[in-house]
């Protein structure tokens, strides 16, 4: 099967960024519960634009690795076969760690087990309007139904073309009040758009249209910084169906600009950032464990109250990422190679 099997440095330093950013968002939050800080919480609120980006960057990635198999899974089955196996072996293994993880420190916190309907629609990540059992598991829930929209791409081009056209419009549709998809909320949502930038990034790729790479870069970072700004200062709603368009036209513009500036030649990207890149899925499914733990030894040992909001933000942040960069290297990346039949550390394209 020929598929793109480049490894994009620069896109996988974004997918550390972004999973650092929603670390930051969630532990700001965390400690302005604890210690009224407001305005440590309203400098990094914005940091849940790093959903954005992975959104737009699951499109593109998807769209880019696979773009050889679409229109051809009707006459090879076996594409289809790889292509959700890859799915199924890069999102639900380790997924099911974190959520066990979390219902057992839930179990032993007193909280109550949930019931077999709740607990089968987590461990499958149905959509559903409920509140995920793992609170991050939300995102995974839109993944999943863009997986299976891309699988029917992959069976047949046109009937895949039929679906992506129409599910936009319908989304625009009711984004403007005309009508609503029925079905839960990960059918209908703007967040869904994105999916459809990331993967546009990947036919303009192919078309050879990226161009202006230092140009695109500086209007995405721009962008993304003008959003912030306004959400920070409370001139945008950043849960708002203006704020996936208000984060995610800029993301888009710098996942362009990054490939354009790769096409050109190697990027310089710092080991550190692209481990962070390489760990991102566990730092995103791991942090609010890891940071639990942390929290609790704080208060446990007293320093929560020496430190301070400050101090505890930097430390519940570090707990974090150091927690979920250890979490990938010491189960995530094992478990996968085991189940890719490929052996721990070597590369795969793309993190894909």
């Amino acid at each position: 099967m020929t598929q793109a099997r480049e490894t994009l440095l620069g896109i996988e330093g974004a997918r550390g960024v972004a999973a650092c950013a929603v670390v930051l968002y969630h532990v700001s939050r965390h400690v302005d519960q604890a210690f009224g800080a407001p305005l440590l919480r309203a400098l990094f609120q914005p940091g849940h634009a790093g959903v954005d980006l992975f959104f737009l960057l699951s499109g593109f990635i998807i769209a880019h690795v696979h773009s050889g198999d679409v229109g051809k899974g009707a006459k090879e089955p076996a594409r289809i076969m790889h292509y959700g196996w890859r799915r199924f072996s890069r999102l639900f293994p380790i997924y099911w760690i974190a959520l066990a993880v979390s219902l057992t420190m839930g179990l032993a916190a007193g909280h109550p087990p949930p019931d077999v309907a709740r607990l089968l629609s987590a461990l499958l990540l149905l959509p559903a309007d409920a509140e995920p059992l793992l609170g991050v598991a939300w995102t995974l829930q839109y993944e999943v139904v863009f997986y299976v929209a891309f699988a029917l791409l992959i069976f047949s081009r046109p009937l895949g073309l039929a679906l992506f056209t129409g599910w936009g419009v319908a989304i625009l549709l009711g984004l403007a009040g005309v009508a609503h998809l029925p079905g839960p909320v990960q059918f209908a949502t703007a967040y869904n758009l994105e999916f459809l930038g990331g993967m546009a990034i990947a036919l303009a790729v192919r078309r050879g249209w990226l161009t202006q790479p230092n140009f695109m870069t500086a209007c995405g970072l721009s962008g993304i910084l003008a959003g912030g700004i306004a959400e920070a200062t409370g001139w945008l709603d950043g849960y708002g169906a203006a704020a996936r368009a208000a984060y995610g036209v800029p993301c888009a513009l710098l996942i362009w600009g990054l490939v354009a500036r790769e096409q050109r030649g190697p990027v310089a990207v710092p080991g550190w950032l692209r481990m962070l890149g390489g760990a991102s899925y566990s730092i995103y499914l791991f942090q609010f464990i890891w940071i639990g733990i942390a929290w609790k030894l704080l208060q446990l040992t007293g320093i929560d109250r020496t430190a301070g909001a400050t101090g505890c933000f930097a430390l519940l942040s570090v707990a974090g990422i150091v927690g979920g960069v250890a979490t990938a290297q010491g189960i995530e990346k094992p478990l996968l190679a085991v189940m890719r039949g490929r052996r721990a550390g070597r590369a795969v394209a793309l993190a894909a």
